[in-house]
């Protein structure tokens, strides 16, 4: 009896859409980690993208900026990686056997397009292409990194 109050509970409870807009918001999200080194972050919604930089000593001498962007920009993000081939990118790209290296992840939910790429010490043949594009993104919306 319990198992079927819970199941109704769960397939009509009222925060159930509430769950599926947040986690089927659109959104691009990249990370660049550098063992004690610099890293940095970026996270594009529909209206504002957030750079957070590290600059190592894990996370001690951080910088962020935080910037109103056009509502077209996630759109133009997908438009991007989809020239790029992100779709076709491998999800899981890591390099066996090395300690305190580089680390990437790169997160794009768009209504075209949900996908999560990530890896260690070895990147798609893409990623420098995308890592480019992600600071020009940068650059035009007013957020400089000091990498």
């Amino acid at each position: 009896m319990h198992r079927v109050l819970l199941l109704a509970f769960v397939l009509f409870s009222p925060f159930q859409n509430a769950a599926e807009k947040v986690w089927f918001e659109p959104m691009f999200y990249f990370e660049f980690n550098q063992f004690k080194g610099p890293s940095y972050s970026v996270t594009v919604l529909k209206d504002k993208m957030l750079v957070q930089e590290f600059l190592g000593g894990y996370g001690i001498n951080s910088n962020w900026c935080s910037v109103a962007i056009n509502e077209g920009t996630l759109d133009n993000v997908y438009e991007t990686l989809n020239e790029l081939d992100f779709n076709n990118t491998d999800e899981h790209i890591y390099k066996k056997g090395m300690l305190d290296g580089t680390s990437y992840k790169i997160i794009l939910q768009h209504p075209k397009l949900s996908k999560s790429v990530s890896g260690a010490n070895k990147y798609p043949n893409n990623f420098n292409e995308i890592e480019k594009y992600v600071h020009m993104l940068i650059k035009l919306n007013n957020c400089e990194l000091t990498l």
